[in-house]
């Protein structure tokens, strides 16, 4: 027997997460249910995001999922710090599950865990259960398809962790990239949940998608050495390798159906690896549009600029995976966060202006500029 819904999400991370939580805001009356195969909503994973990221209409609907917000960031940089000044904030895997699980206990909603979809298709989801659901507008958000061409890669190896004393931090560090750049822009990210709580995380950006996790691992423990951090416990580990797609940007299959949506449709920022900033989007435009002609047309539109900021943000990862050798990167990002603030706000929001994409781009280049490095790739110039 048939159940009918008006949207089902399959797959229970951040971007259904977020389309629940504007629907629940926008549209109270949607039945809304969400398919996900493991035992809670939102794996292990912690998605960050600037306060100026979120457009004007989402912040409702993002707020409840927060779990921690700061009034400020900063970059820490060989002979150069720099304090931003606007708000930051992060959405835990349980913040997401409490929040969503939550705003779907009425009438119509469900969330169903542990249940895997074994068919889905623009006019119903088959379940392992034997269930068949049908809705009118089916989202399909269970993570990447698979490889990206022409990409460099975002990696990723963080630990949570218990201190035996109090931290004196009371903001992240988004890039501390005072250490070691031989094999890639290289930098550790600090993020201060609690007293004596902080996420540690190794990041590169590289041609590789192998993951060192013991190297790495042990590079977090010397890293909170060195910075009188003594660790009493790791409560949680995680881990991933995010594209930094640089060749042509692949179609947003925005009039799909069902529709792409997260990772799995192109729904993210390629220049940052950010996910919010676009997904949060994506999710008002679905709340916002209960007829599907009307929800294909603005989906659509948002697609189409999408795309074309993206192709921008493509086009930088270009410059630094191939014209500048691993180890020359961090002058690209050091340069980058001695912009103005709005510059800066804009870019990881995805939505630099024609006068801000100039000036990223005008002036002297950062040092390590090489035609050397960009003949050893083997390929066409771009």
């Amino acid at each position: 027997m048939d159940t009918t819904h008006d949207i089902i999400l399959v797959g229970g991370g951040l971007q259904s997460g977020l389309i629940a939580a504007a629907c629940h805001e926008l549209r109270p009356s949607a039945s809304i249910t969400i398919i996900e195969r493991d035992e809670q909503l939102g794996g292990n994973h912690i998605w960050c995001f600037h306060e100026s990221d979120l457009p004007a209409g989402a912040k409702t609907f993002v707020d409840p999922l927060v779990a921690v917000r700061w009034s400020r960031t900063s970059v820490h940089f060989p002979g150069f710090k720099r304090t931003l000044t606007g708000a930051y904030a992060a959405v835990t895997n349980h913040s997401l599950h409490q929040a969503v699980t939550s705003m779907l206990r009425r009438p119509g909603c469900s969330v169903e865990l542990g249940v895997n979809a074994t068919v889905v298709t623009a006019e119903h989801v088959q379940l392992d259960d034997g269930r068949r659901l049908t809705a009118d507008c089916i989202i399909d958000a269970r993570g990447a398809r698979g490889p990206v061409a022409e990409t460099g890669y975002q990696s990723f190896v963080g630990l949570e962790v218990e201190l035996a004393d109090n931290h004196d931090l009371d903001h992240p560090v988004l890039m501390d990239a005072t250490v070691d750049q031989t094999n890639g822009f290289h930098f550790v990210y600090v993020l201060p949940l609690g007293p004596r709580r902080l996420l540690l995380e190794d990041t590169c950006f590289n041609e590789d998608a192998e993951l060192d996790r013991p190297g790495r691992t042990a590079f977090l423990h010397q890293y909170a050495q060195a910075h009188d951090y003594t660790i009493e416990s790791v409560v949680r580990t995680e881990e991933g390798v995010l594209p930094m797609p640089w060749g042509a940007a692949e179609g947003i299959p925005a009039t799909a159906e069902p529709l792409p949506a997260g990772y799995r449709g192109g729904w993210f920022h390629p220049g940052t690896g950010y996910s919010i900033p676009v997904a949060a989007r994506l999710a008002e435009t679905i709340a916002r549009h209960a007829h599907r002609t009307d929800r294909r047309l603005a989906i659509d539109k948002l697609a189409s600029n999408v795309r074309a900021q993206s192709r921008y943000a493509r086009f930088l990862n270009r410059l630094m995976f191939r014209w500048y050798p691993p180890h020359q990167r961090v002058n690209i990002l050091r340069r980058f966060y001695g912009l103005p603030e709005p510059i800066i706000q804009r870019f990881y929001a995805l939505t630099p202006t024609p006068l801000d994409k100039a000036r990223i781009l005008v002036g002297r280049p950062p040092a390590g500029l090489s035609w050397r490095h960009r003949r050893a790739q083997g390929r066409p110039s771009p």
